[in-house]
């Protein structure tokens, strides 16, 4: 006869808890291809971008796949990817995820959408040729975002910016920071 303690039974049921939800509810969400691109479908139906395995270069994130709008990318999306040279957003893309650009050390240029929302902490993280930035006016938070952009020389911020916590450390060659009026 086995007696097991009804906290040890609560301590159980806690941990089993906290397992599915830091697993996304158990469910495992179904790997797509497009293009350069793996994506996943998220639960409100709209794409998120998890990966890039293309040539690099100019890389557009497309608006959209298959009818359904692709609103983020994921965290680590990009990360480390070298070949990258240039990002056009997609029109619809609403946020930029953790660490999704990190360190892509051949980035110079990004084009910004009018629809971003949101860019991750560390999401151009050591992005040492970025020379420049131009954020639209719906962005409201970049904190760290842009830690460690060597090259980093211009930044002009939205009006919709609300915290920046460490968003440009280690950005040496900063000269100016402009807000859009």
């Amino acid at each position: 006869l086995i007696i097991i303690s009804a906290s040890a039974i609560f301590v159980a049921a806690v941990t089993i808890a906290l397992i599915l939800i830091l697993s996304g509810g158990g469910k495992e969400r179904e790997l797509f291809h497009y293009e350069d691109f793996s994506y996943v479908i998220r639960d409100d139906g709209k794409i998120e971008i998890a990966s890039y395995h293309g040539t690099g270069g100019k890389v557009t994130v497309p608006t959209a796949i298959d009818g359904r709008s692709v609103a983020s990318t994921g965290k680590s999306a990009f990360e480390n990817d070298s070949s990258v040279t240039e990002i056009t957003l997609g029109a619809l893309l609403l946020e930029i995820g953790e660490r999704a650009f990190y360190g892509c050390d051949s980035l110079e240029k990004v084009a910004w959408n009018s629809m971003l929302t949101k860019i991750g902490r560390e999401a151009f993280f050591g992005c040492t040729y970025l020379k420049s930035i131009d954020l639209p006016d719906t962005v409201t938070a970049i904190d760290y975002a842009f830690v460690d952009c060597k090259e980093l020389a211009a930044v002009t911020l939205g009006k919709g910016i609300v915290t920046m916590n460490g968003a440009f450390s280690g950005c040496s060659a900063l000269e100016s920071v402009t807000l859009h009026e």
